[in-house]
């Protein structure tokens, strides 16, 4: 597997983690919550992809319209949250999502 295909098939999973309760908003998550490949790297003693990405989710965005009514807010660049999808060069399946 090529970064290009481990960094889709993280996206793929973080927008399938993200929208477990909502699996119609996929499409949605990936568009509308500021997604982004962050890093990549391959760990040769492992044989897997570490695909760091990055998002905003919905529940911080309405605290954070929250906030701004007490004059609290914060920068969106702030309350992203960021995962490492590990993905297995040999099965090509994702083995962890921290």
């Amino acid at each position: 597997m090529d970064v290009k295909e481990a960094a889709k098939k993280a996206a793929a999973y973080t927008a399938d983690m993200e929208t477990l309760t909502k699996p119609d908003e996929k499409a949605l998550f990936l568009s509308g919550s500021g997604f982004a490949i962050e890093s990549t790297r391959f760990d040769d003693s492992h044989n897997c992809w570490e695909i760091g990405v990055g998002f905003v989710r919905e529940i911080d965005r309405r605290s954070n319209a929250n906030g701004m009514v007490f004059g609290n807010q914060e920068p969106l660049r702030d309350l992203r949250t960021y995962k490492t999808v590990t993905i297995s060069d040999d099965s090509g399946e994702v083995v962890s999502y921290e």
